[in-house]
């Protein structure tokens, strides 16, 4: 992909994105190269992601807001990622209060006293919601 310049813009490509320049406030992602070339070929504020490379004259400005870059890893793969690790801390969650909900209902069992047909009930779901979720 080829332009003259972005501007808070949101940009993805397959291969490689080339600028002639400048990338300002934008959120570019490609799955080869940022190229910001040309006379000016400032790169300032947003987010670029490359998989292989970014090559700019000027990164980032004191003035400007932050400049984050990220190389190495194909965008695409880096939102599956990021995906995965919020759906594992969804489930850690989960896995926590029924440990905890677990934990109460066996307390109360080994003091001695019983428990109602509908936490009976409540304790055999959560055993079993326990290992469906550690299987995750």
């Amino acid at each position: 992909m080829f332009a003259k310049f972005f501007e808070n813009a949101k940009v993805q490509a397959g291969e490689n994105v080339i600028v002639r320049e400048s990338i300002m406030h934008s959120n570019v992602s490609a799955g080869g190269k940022i190229i910001v070339d040309g006379r000016k070929g400032f790169l300032v504020g947003g987010i670029c992601r490359a998989n292989q490379e970014i090559e700019a004259k000027t990164i980032g400005s004191n003035m400007a807001t932050a400049t984050e870059l990220e190389v190495g890893v194909h965008p695409e793969q880096r939102v599956a990622y990021n995906k995965i690790v919020e759906k594992r801390k969804e489930i850690e969650k989960k896995l926590d209060k029924v440990e905890k909900t677990l934990h109460l209902l066996k307390e109360f069992v080994e003091e001695g006293k019983t428990l109602p047909p509908e936490k009976k009930a409540l304790l055999s779901q959560l055993e079993h919601t326990r290992g469906e979720l550690k299987l995750i």
